[in-house]
């Protein structure tokens, strides 16, 4: 069976993360900051849906082939599409980054420097993700285990107190911390596909309830500034009142978000390649500009030669596209 109104949520949710990405790129975000502050935990969502997906298909995998899958078409992908990213800091193309002192990493063995780049993703921005990501595949029974508990509620409620306790790494530097974080969102994604009634009774006054909860996260970020645990609870709602909107508005069939969907995972692995060239040319043109203009302009430029690589590459693997590229269609 076929969830229309969730594959055209998860082509959504992966625009929102490279527009997040874009508004990043410009060299001021003074005029804009607010929009930063609502997209910057756009993850939230992807993370809901990446729950939902997993309460889908847990029960026709046995854990061996679960991860089999994973490792596949997610993986292997993410260790193929950084080799370009990674050799960059090991040919001494970058020497800066945010987090990491690039001359003490050089000390180490090659073998050691490229083990470190892939198990925490810091050699390309949006790919921190991975390595967070890959915990909750590794602990498959565990959530398995606890969907049908009879205190599943409960956790939901626990995974959140500790989420706001713990909070998000300021630069996605740990992905335990980001996986504790994560959690309620995961948990959130489970418990909207397991009680099928929960979405289509949110789904009523959905567009009132996104809406208020949009100019109430503006409000708070406006006047108290931006704090990812405050900012969880709110992504949460926000993610909960979009499920309802698509049930609502979007379940049926739109070519364009369902061709998102099928690549989101390789416009994921891709795009911060092409914000991080936004970047670079707009630092080095010294272009101050911090226009919502110039961030849309980005964005669209951005998905564009994201989505036209994919299409290029695409024939190059052929039946293996999906092991090479994360994506089929």
């Amino acid at each position: 069976m076929r969830y229309e109104y969730m594959h055209n949520l998860r082509g959504f949710a992966i625009l929102l993360v490279i527009y997040g990405h874009a508004v990043a790129a410009l060299n001021s975000i003074d005029g804009i900051y607010l929009i930063r502050d609502l997209l910057v935990n756009g993850t939230v969502l992807f993370v809901v849906i990446a729950g939902y997906f997993f309460s889908v298909v847990e029960t026709r995998y046995t854990y061996k082939k679960y991860l089999f899958s994973k490792l596949k078409n997610v993986v292997f992908p993410y260790i193929f599409l950084s080799i370009p990213a990674i050799l960059i800091y090991i040919l001494g193309y970058k020497s800066h980054h945010t987090w990491v002192d690039i001359d003490v990493l050089r000390q180490s063995s090659l073998i050691e420097q490229i083990i470190f780049y892939l198990t925490t993703g810091s050699h390309l921005g949006p790919l921190w993700f991975i390595p967070m990501i890959i915990v909750f595949y590794i602990l498959f029974p565990f959530f398995k285990l606890i969907k049908y508990n009879p205190l599943f509620n409960f956790f939901i409620i626990i995974s959140v107190v500790v989420s706001v306790f713990v909070g998000r790494p300021e630069n996605n530097d740990n992905a335990l911390q980001s996986f504790i974080y994560f959690i309620p969102a995961y948990l959130i994604g489970i418990y909207i596909h397991a009680n099928k009634g929960f979405i289509s009774s949110v789904s009523a006054r959905s567009d009132i309830y996104l809406a208020a909860c949009i100019i109430a996260s503006l409000f708070l970020y406006s006047f108290f500034g931006y704090n990812s645990s405050i900012d969880m609870c709110i992504k949460l709602l926000i993610s909960i009142f979009s499920f309802g909107f698509f049930y609502k508005y979007l379940d049926f069939k739109l070519k364009f978000f369902g061709m998102l969907a099928s690549i989101s995972f390789y416009l994921f692995f891709v795009h911060g390649y092409l914000t991080g060239a936004a970047r670079i040319l707009l630092k080095k043109t010294n272009y101050i500009d911090n226009s919502l203009l110039l961030s849309v302009a980005i964005f669209m430029l951005v998905t564009l030669f994201s989505v036209l690589s994919y299409f290029l590459l695409k024939p190059l693997f052929g039946v293996r596209k999906k092991e090479f590229l994360g994506a089929d269609y």
